[in-house]
């Protein structure tokens, strides 16, 4: 009895992400956190793509919102899944040089361009899923860009959020992406 009763404890720090400094229970933790990680793992093949890694981790059928509307809650439960952990992991080993451009690029096949940056900006603000929010904003930013051209925050504004950039602050989100993205514009011109 007091065993399931230490491994319930355990498993509940481990679901909630409560640290102690408890002897053994980093062994335990890992017991538990390492199998359930594994399996997901033993899903994928090596030379599967990203789409395909998506899916079979089922990525796709994680909800992020309701009635058409991106809730923070369901997109931080999202970004710090164990599943969308494991996809990560094999976003760099496909992909060595810029893992978080093809997570862009697999992410907006999926959402689109506007839900990704909603997910990005709302997920930036929780500390479960802040820092992979981070990387995947500078790589969205770096593919508008880059590779879209969008050269200034107002054309991001209108082609990418479609959004009226003379009633901006009656788009809260889209106001928000707005203004980290033009951030990113003059950090990258002024360093340049």
């Amino acid at each position: 009895m007091k065993f399931y009763l230490v491994a319930l404890l355990v498993f509940a720090m481990v679901f909630r992400g409560i640290s102690a400094n408890i002897p053994g229970l980093e062994k335990i933790s890992k017991a538990f956190t390492s199998s359930k990680t594994k399996e997901l793992q033993g899903l994928l093949k090596a030379d599967d793509s990203l789409g395909n890694a998506f899916k079979t981790l089922k990525l796709s059928k994680m909800p992020i919102g309701k009635d058409g509307f991106i809730e923070t809650e369901m997109v931080v439960k999202f970004l710090s899944s164990r599943n969308f952990k494991v996809w990560s992991q094999h976003a760099a080993k496909l992909n060595k040089e810029d893992s978080y451009g093809a997570m862009i690029t697999a992410l907006t096949n999926v959402f689109g361009d506007k839900n990704v940056a909603i997910m990005v900006l709302l997920g930036k603000h929780s500390r479960s899923s802040s820092g992979v929010s981070k990387k995947l904003e500078t790589a969205l930013f770096n593919k508008w860009y880059t590779v879209d051209k969008y050269r200034t925050a107002d054309d991001m504004f209108a082609k990418v959020l479609k959004a009226n950039r003379d009633t901006i602050h009656g788009y809260a989100r889209e106001k928000f992406i707005w203004g980290d993205y033009s951030k990113y514009i003059t950090n990258r011109v002024m360093n340049y």
